[in-house]
């Protein structure tokens, strides 16, 4: 079984704020909120700076998302007191890739199915440059150390793996009732195609690499492939262009936040969120 003990499979336990003993949930708690907080003003902040770059260049959100992985690392190893191996070099590359097939390839079968049962209809190619959608697709990043290195781990520390796959994913599926069009079928399409699948894969992992490939890529084949609505905003220069059929149930095609909150995504999310989980328990 998939160890449901308080503690975050990593090499290294922490010796610091997070080290075992009594009380771990009334230190990890407090610490999960403030260390998220940190992360998401630092990658603002800097995202923000003026550093004289072109802005469609995507270089100051580059900046902003190194910026919030140093701050990572430096907070594990100053605050808990451990080497961060949930961002170990050794596993990048492949981890990484496999992210970035697995998320490019659900959204992809998601949207064939809404376009051949007629949910959607679609436009182009036509010629766009993918740098821009790249580097805005690149703050998945940020909201993985976020949701799954902080959050998840910390309610795993707290509370025992369960509890913390169960209140990660809906507290970032919540998280995007701030986005325009946002619903109950929004939250849900979030929660089952992106919480659980990505909390999923740190626990398949015990990394952060495969779970970071797979939002990139969600959000890049979203936005620059298909041309959605990523979750109720424009998504700018694309190669193809797709919209919902008008007239059409908004149950079916997501309506005006995008196919993510379509019950397509929700039950095919779900399908592969169990299918990774299943393969975790499997491994533990």
């Amino acid at each position: 079984m998939l160890n449901d003990g308080h503690e975050w499979q990593a090499k290294s336990p922490p010796q610091g704020l997070l080290r075992p003993g009594r009380f771990l949930w009334a230190r990890a708690l407090p610490w999960s909120l403030v260390f998220g907080m940190v992360l998401w003003i630092t990658y603002k902040f800097v995202k923000d700076i003026d550093w004289g770059l072109n802005v469609s260049s995507g270089m100051p959100t580059v900046l902003g998302v190194l910026a919030a992985l140093a701050l990572y690392v430096l907070s594990v190893r100053l605050i808990e007191r451990r080497a961060p191996d949930e961002l170990g070099l050794a596993q990048l590359t492949p981890e990484l890739a496999a992210g970035v097939v697995l998320g490019a390839a659900l959204f992809s079968a998601m949207m064939v199915v809404l376009l051949a049962t007629g949910a959607y209809e679609m436009t182009g190619p036509t010629a766009a440059a993918p740098w821009q959608v790249l580097a805005v697709s690149l703050d998945g990043a940020v909201e993985e150390l976020i949701f799954r290195g902080v959050i998840f781990r910390l309610l795993w520390s707290a509370l025992g793996v369960w509890w913390a796959l169960g209140l990660s994913s809906s507290l970032f599926g919540v998280a995007h009732l701030i986005k325009p069009s946002a619903d109950l079928m929004a939250v849900l399409g979030i929660i089952f195609a992106g919480g659980i699948p990505m909390a999923a894969l740190c626990l398949l992992t015990s990394r952060l690499w495969a779970s970071i490939g797979y939002h990139i890529a969600w959000n890049f084949t979203e936005a620059y492939v298909f041309g959605a609505q990523v979750s109720g905003t424009d998504s700018g220069p694309s190669l193809y262009h797709v919209r919902p059929v008008a007239g059409l149930d908004t149950l079916w095609s997501g309506g005006a936040f995008g196919p993510e909150a379509s019950l397509a995504n929700v039950v095919m999310g779900s399908l592969v969120g169990a299918a990774l989980l299943a393969l975790a328990k499997r491994r533990a």
